[in-house]
């Protein structure tokens, strides 16, 4: 599973939508619609906020 998938994923168990997720993490909802899509990879500053906000690993993040 990609990171796309990953974040998708994420968002879809918390049943949080685009716009609720960006504005836990401090971005807009159209560049959550881009990582979830892969037109963009989030950076490591968006992966520490994953993390921390929803308490996860990064083998979770990470996990192919």
């Amino acid at each position: 599973m990609g990171i796309a998938q990953v974040i998708k994923k994420i968002r879809t168990e918390n049943n949080l939508t685009q716009k609720q997720f960006g504005e836990k993490l401090g971005y807009a909802p159209s560049t959550v619609a881009d990582w979830e899509k892969s037109a963009t990879e989030p950076n490591l500053d968006v992966l520490r906020k994953l993390k921390k906000t929803f308490d996860i690993t990064y083998d979770e993040l990470l996990d192919d």
